[in-house]
C-alpha cells in the first residue's frame, strides 16, 4: 500500500526534520496552550502571545542567519577573485621578454 503525501504537508514535515529544537518548542507550547485554555481564557491569551513571540523571535534567528552566511560567501568570493587579480597584477616572472622592434627600422628608413 503506497500513501501520497500533498506537497505541502510534505515540504512541513522537511522543514520539521531539519528543525527538530523550534519543532519541539513549537509542539510543547502548543500542548500548553491547549490545556491553558480549557483551564482560562487569559492563560490561553498569554500562551498564544508567547507562542507568537517564539515563532516570531526564531523567523529572525533564521533570517540572520541567513543573511550571515550571504555575506561570509560574498567575502569569500570578493577575496578569492582579490587574490585572482593579485596574481594576474603580479605576472610571471619567468616569461621570456619581449623585444620591441622600432618601426620602419628593418627597412633602412
Amino acid at each position: 500500500m503506497s500513501i501520497r503525501i500533498p506537497s505541502p504537508i510534505n515540504a512541513a514535515l522537511d522543514v520539521m526534520s531539519r528543525h527538530p529544537i523550534p519543532t519541539v518548542g513549537i509542539a510543547l507550547a502548543a500542548a500548553a496552550g491547549l490545556v491553558a485554555a480549557w483551564s482560562s481564557l487569559t492563560a490561553a491569551v498569554v500562551a498564544a502571545v508567547g507562542v507568537l513571540a517564539y515563532v516570531a523571535a526564531s523567523a529572525h534567528v533564521i533570517q540572520v542567519t541567513h543573511l550571515k552566511e550571504q555575506v561570509r560567501q560574498r567575502d569569500y568570493d570578493k577575496a578569492a577573485l582579490q587574490a585572482q587579480v593579485d596574481l594576474l597584477r603580479a605576472g610571471d616572472a619567468s616569461a621570456m621578454t619581449q623585444k620591441i622592434h622600432a618601426i620602419g627600422g628593418d627597412s633602412g628608413e
